[in-house]
């Protein structure tokens, strides 16, 4: 067990680290959704800059658009 502990030590690091970059991102996406909303744009014209994530679900898992 102990050879293993460094590696699970890395491991909670590298989730943590993750989970805070996805927070830290969400909370921007958020921030910007409002700051297009007080600009006046429309909630179609703000889904054209920032895509539902339903949107990227339908073109599939590669990311890239293809289906």
């Amino acid at each position: 067990m102990k050879a293993y502990r460094p590696v699970e030590a890395a491991r909670v690091v590298a989730e943590a680290g993750y989970r805070a970059a996805v927070r830290g991102a969400h909370t921007r996406l958020k921030n910007f959704k409002r700051d297009l909303k007080n600009l006046g744009l429309t909630e179609a014209q703000i889904h054209e800059i920032i895509p539902d994530a339903s949107a990227a679900k339908k073109r599939g898992s590669s990311g890239t658009g293809e289906k």
